[in-house]
């Protein structure tokens, strides 16, 4: 049945590769080059094929994702094969020795399927059989385990990748690394890239990295620290790229990183509840340079001394620094020392407050950004400069006023000033009017009688009784 799926076909060779064979599945796309790539991708498969007959004198890189290989068995005698990917194929299954007569595969993704950590065996990956034992899988480098449904790793599952580099875990639940899961990643003493991005951490184990000597990309976006896990970081010896975008990290301040001394490159995107980068936050990275802060949408405040203690003598490392997208208003000149010396700056994308302290932006930082074809700053605040641009301004020499200590507007007291006078000067007039209306025609609007003097006097006077006065005469 297998050789009713997997058909023969002719592949289309290179000169000098006629001695290649010629049973490859009829569904799959066969490109010759210096290695051969064979695409299965997306054909309705049911099982990765048990080849006897593959090419045997040109690497081959083979793909079968997006197929449904629930179960994977061995896959034969394939000495060539350098690259395989079963990737999107709902796998399940893994025999053990799945892969020991693959002895040179190098690349292996296993990524976006359904394995667990009972289906992940140190079995599995074993090698060719020795007097001695099995053998380690020697040319494996690359093994990517993401999008699965890992909550834990085997402390011997990597016993015979012994020389892996790069190890991929994210999108996995592990939530956290439980000593069995430290023990393995511990055992991979060449490995260099590790990624636990978007697998539920709130932190790192202390001692957890300290193993893998050679660690240089550590990716740990899109988890739960609250924190910069500074106990584990402090642990590596030759860490380079440190990825923790994504995360509801709160404040950067000093003593936030341990000392990095060999950071290249640090990524700090979208990270819902910083707000604030105080002094010293970048001390101790003698080697950045590149960082990413993008996209943080609560970030108002860097402080001047933010990286202070970054640089040793007269050495300056930074080349890339992005700030767009956040919340900052100003930006402290002497957040850095040699502006000159970056190849990119993006500032674009924060609420800019366009008075006296960012007068420099205008007069000293623009050439620059102008320089590198960077996206151009709009002015937020104050609200009658909104929408300028920060171009426009410098072309136009403008001298940005300065805001009080409250923010107010001192060029506008003037005009208010003036607004009061004569706001004073009608009132009083207007008010006398109103006065002098009122008393003469106040009663007559009310329907009130107010009584005169004379009124008075006659209402105390009554006339004599005539009668009386004649009985007396």
């Amino acid at each position: 049945m297998m050789a009713a799926r997997w058909s023969v076909a002719a592949l289309v060779l290179l000169v000098g590769c006629s001695a290649l064979a010629q049973e490859i599945c009829s569904k799959c796309q066969c490109t010759p080059g210096t290695s051969t790539l064979v695409d299965c991708t997306d054909k309705a498969l049911t099982a990765v094929p048990n080849a006897t007959e593959w090419p045997k004198d040109v690497a081959i890189e083979a793909r079968f994702d997006h197929n449904r290989l629930v179960h994977l068995t061995s896959m034969g005698s394939i000495p060539t094969l350098e690259k395989l990917s079963i990737s999107h194929c709902q796998l399940t299954l893994i025999d053990d020795l799945a892969f020991m007569h693959v002895p040179n595969l190098t690349y292996l993704d296993l990524s976006n399927n359904q394995l667990t950590s009972e289906t992940l065996r140190p079995q599995v990956f074993r090698g060719l059989y020795a007097p001695d034992g099995y053998e380690p899988m020697r040319q494996m480098r690359v093994l990517h385990l993401g999008y699965n449904a890992i909550h834990s790793l085997d402390q011997d599952l990597f016993e015979h990748l012994t020389f892996l580099t790069e190890l991929s875990l994210k999108y996995n639940p592990l939530s956290v690394l439980d000593q069995s899961t430290v023990l393995a990643i511990s055992s991979l003493d060449y490995l260099k890239v590790l990624d636990l991005s978007y697998t539920g951490l709130t932190t790192l184990p202390m001692h957890s990295l300290h193993s893998p000597r050679f660690l240089e990309e550590l990716h740990l976006a899109g988890n739960s620290f609250i924190e910069i896990p500074t106990q584990a970081l402090a642990d590596t010896h030759t860490l380079k790229i440190l990825t923790l975008d994504d995360n509801p990290i709160r404040n950067l301040e000093k003593g936030s990183f341990p000392s990095l001394p060999t950071l290249e490159h640090l990524s700090m995107c979208s990270l819902p509840n910083l707000t604030v980068i105080g002094a010293e936050a970048f001390s101790g990275m003698q080697s950045l340079v590149e960082l990413i802060m993008v996209d943080n949408v609560h970030l108002q405040y860097i402080d001047p001394e933010a990286f202070k203690g970054q640089v040793e003598g007269d050495s300056w490392t930074l080349r890339r620094l992005h700030l767009n997208g956040n919340s900052l208003g100003r930006l402290p000149k002497e957040l850095l020392r040699r502006w000159d010396a970056l190849d990119e700056l993006r500032l674009q994308g924060n609420p800019w407050v366009c008075d006296c302290d960012s007068q420099w932006i205008l007069t000293d930082l623009i050439h620059i950004l102008d320089s590198m074809a960077a996206p151009t700053l709009v002015c937020h605040e104050p609200i009658e400069m909104r929408g300028q641009t920060f171009n426009t301004l410098a072309q136009n020499e403008e001298h940005l006023r300065c805001l009080d200590l409250y923010d107010h507007h001192p060029e506008k007291d003037g005009a208010i000033l003036i607004g009061v006078l004569i706001g004073v000067l009608l009132a009083v007039p207007i008010t006398i009017a109103i006065v002098i209306l009122w008393r003469r025609f106040g009663p007559s609007i009310t329907g009130r009688y107010h009584a005169s003097p004379a009124d008075y006097t006659r209402a105390f006077y009554k006339r004599a009784d005539v009668s009386f006065s004649h009985d007396n005469a």
